[in-house]
């Protein structure tokens, strides 16, 4: 969420977050469903600790790793979680939505030639025209 973050350093974040909340579950199924109680977290809540958008993709997540549902949440029972083969489908989400305001996926395609093409484009010459420049070494 840190402005400082480009666009595609949080791309490649993104890509942990399944595990990260994999094992952020884990650890509030163990901590929160001892054997004497169980805890129920909110969906809202649980949405909001796994950085979700909606709490509708934390039910996505409590159904894919097999933990309970009650009518007020998903009860923490401190029972492992189900290890599905399949990961979750790959989702964009508003985080990184918000990185790239005005921005075309071409433009973050080209972004270390994006000074270069946009001059190109004022001139009124083709970038295709262009050579890359040759690589080090």
């Amino acid at each position: 969420r840190q402005p400082s973050v480009s666009f595609l350093m949080g791309c490649l974040v993104h890509l942990q977050a399944y595990d990260v909340r994999r094992g952020a579950l884990e650890r509030m199924n163990t901590t929160f469903g001892n054997k004497r109680q169980q805890e129920v977290v909110a969906m809202e809540t649980l949405a909001r600790c796994l950085c979700l958008d909606a709490p509708e993709i934390a039910l996505e997540y409590c159904e894919h790793f097999g933990l309970p549902l009650g009518a007020d949440g998903v009860i923490m029972k401190s029972a492992p979680l189900v290890r599905p083969e399949d990961r979750l489908p790959f989702r964009s989400c508003s985080v990184l939505e918000e990185k790239r305001p005005g921005m075309h996926v071409s433009d973050l395609i080209l972004l270390p030639y994006l000074e270069q093409v946009r001059y190109l484009a004022a001139l009124g010459t083709s970038p295709t025209s262009v050579s890359s420049p040759a690589p080090p070494g």
